[in-house]
């Protein structure tokens, strides 16, 4: 056996020189031909039929080249091309004999969904192989989209009571229904809403979710968005299950906006699939809501008035007061709800400071809530003389869409009784003399046989000083930057540390520009939105910020910049936390 094994040993030791010396210059003839061959580009669809609802792909392949770029992608009217995706590299060797065959390609894919039923024609490609320009394939590629007659009878879609006209800045509702035939064994569900989070000029309101039962469905194969179960109804003979999915928006300039064919599709299985690699047989149905606009007005400027403040809708207002007895320099807090269907998110309440009537009170602060169907305000009124008798009236200003006109809705005045100060206390804005009682004047001589223990009437004159020395300091605060224990006062103060809670909780861009403006909101006191769109060169003009350096507000509109280009055109990625960070400590040390 060992004698064996070292003689086939010996034989395959010299067999295989010769055959190197054989298939090496064929194998080195045959991979350089590989290399001289010409590149070969095929551009064609997976299938040139199909159904409305479905999806067909262009693939396009690259032979024998190692630098290609797709330089154009036709647009077809009734088509919604997808994005490019590819490349990817294919490499494959084959022996035949003493021929060695390499192919190397590189392949990319389009999606194609289309809109309507017809016939259309998909213009070549435009590429660039190897520095020269290519079009593929030679003919315009041909795809017939076909109807799906059978969905209709087992499915249904369709949006209720859709605007057809609305004005910029006025909320609107899309109540989207769906649903299929309660005796059809579904196995599965999905939409496609070609607008669903890509609408341009609009602005998602947060509903509050109303009670009922809820279930998930996928949209666009990438989300998976709750919609309400409905209870059963009747269409026709037969008897559905209806689902919700119901969003409200707000158009944020005038134009119009496209809403294309949504698709409801629904399976059933025909197959059970016998393992992973085995998948389920199913079979597709098909249910479709025609294409819509909606056309979004400007607002006029006719009869616009100066105290409007962004409020658009209609709307009705109710007041409360938590007292109606109050001493002069105590607070009174003025509540306003603001009910109806409205934008109230997004304009600005009344500045008390300016409105007629509210001359006779200091406001200390305010409080900003802001719901889905409601704005609420709390301000701390101070009233500053004994004559006041009335909470005034709290105007606001906004365009009802209905009269398409400029309206004023008031609150009622709130009588209250103003009691002055016990002459013990000092009022709020009115310093008193000083004054001194003559009974704590003594006539005869000090003596130095040490120190004299205190008398009852001083401690009763320290008593009542560090009350009035309390007072005083209040006082002079409050005439200086207002009062330090007002709400917008205590939301400054903690503004940084709302700021760091937020940017750890922020997962997008979006979040960490909507954090940003908040602390800057919080630091200049305003309401939450003042700073979204507002020029920080601009605004330091204009209030007189000369603490802020050129080099912070430069940091500061480039940190703003970048936000919205990543929130808007960049995927949503989040910033580095602590550049946010270090830009906001940059700004409160220069006084913002």
């Amino acid at each position: 056996m060992e004698r064996a094994a070292r003689t086939a040993q010996s034989l395959v030791a010299a067999l295989v020189p010769v055959w190197v010396a054989v298939w090496l210059p064929g194998a080195a003839l045959s991979f350089g031909a590989a290399r001289g061959q010409d590149p070969v580009v095929e551009v064609a669809l997976t299938s040139g039929v199909t159904q409305l609802g479905n999806t067909v792909r262009i693939e396009i392949s690259v032979e024998n080249a190692r630098l290609v770029e797709i330089t154009s992608i036709p647009t077809v009217d009734g088509l919604s091309l997808g994005r490019l995706i590819g490349p990817s590299r294919f490499e494959r060797t084959q022996i035949e004999g003493r021929r060695v065959s390499r192919r190397i390609s590189l392949e990319w894919s389009i999606e194609v969904r289309p809109q309507r039923i017809g016939e259309f024609e998909i213009p070549p490609l435009g590429l660039r192989v190897e520095g020269r320009d290519v079009s593929a394939p030679a003919e315009a590629m041909r795809l017939r989209v076909l109807g799906d007659v059978q969905g209709a009878d087992l499915g249904f879609i369709e949006i209720l009571d859709r605007p057809q006209r609305v004005y910029e800045g006025q909320p609107f509702t899309l109540d989207l229904r769906f649903g299929f035939d309660v005796g059809f064994p579904l196995h599965g569900a999905s939409l496609f809403l070609p607008w669903w989070q890509r609408l341009r000029d609009v602005i998602e309101v947060q509903a509050v979710r109303s009670s009922g039962s809820w279930t998930t469905v996928r949209v666009n194969d990438r989300y998976d968005v709750n919609v309400r179960r409905l209870d059963p109804e009747r269409r026709g003979d037969a008897e559905f299950h209806p689902f919700q999915l119901r969003r409200r928006y707000i158009a944020t300039r005038p134009g119009i906006l496209e809403y294309e064919l949504a698709t409801f599709e629904y399976t059933e299985r025909v197959r059970r699939g016998r393992s992973i690699l085995d998948a389920d047989q199913v079979r597709r149905f098909h249910v479709y809501q025609q294409p819509f606009q909606i056309e979004v007005d400007p607002l006029p400027e006719q009869g616009r008035p100066f105290e409007w403040t962004g409020a658009v809708g209609t709307i009705t207002a109710e007041r409360r007061v938590d007292r109606r007895d109050v001493e002069v320099g105590n607070t009174v807090e003025l509540a306003v709800s603001w009910f109806g269907d409205a934008n109230f998110a997004y304009f600005d309440p009344p500045d008390l400071k300016r409105v007629d009537g509210f001359e006779d009170f200091r406001v200390l602060g305010m409080e900003d809530k802001k719901f889905d169907d409601e704005r609420r305000v709390v301000w701390d009124l101070v009233p500053a003389t004994p004559d006041v008798d009335a909470i005034p009236s709290v105007p606001l200003w906004f365009f009802d869409p209905e009269r398409e006109a400029y309206r004023l809705v008031e609150t009622e005045p709130v009588p209250i009784r103003v009691r002055a100060a016990p002459d013990d206390l000092l009022p709020f804005d009115q310093p008193r003399e000083e004054a001194y009682d003559l009974r704590d004047l003594h006539t005869g001589p000090a003596t130095d046989d040490g120190p004299r223990p205190l008398g009852g009437r001083t401690l009763a004159f320290t008593g009542l000083a560090l009350p009035l020395a309390w007072l005083l300091l209040r006082s002079a605060l409050r005439r200086r930057r207002g009062d330090p224990d007002a709400p917008l006062e205590r939301r400054r103060r903690r503004a940084r540390r709302t700021l760091a809670r937020d940017l750890a909780a922020a997962r997008r861009a979006s979040d960490q520009a909507a954090a940003l403006g908040r602390y800057l909101a919080a630091r200049t006191r305003e309401p939450d939105h003042a700073w979204v769109g507002r020029d920080p060169r601009a605004w330091a003009a204009e209030h007189g910020a000369g603490d802020l350096d050129e080099a912070a507000l430069g940091e500061l509109v480039q940190l703003s910049r970048e936000l919205d280009e990543r929130a808007w055109a960049g995927g949503d990625e989040p910033l580095e936390r602590e550049w946010l960070v270090g830009v906001a400590g940059r700004l409160r040390r220069g006084g913002l």
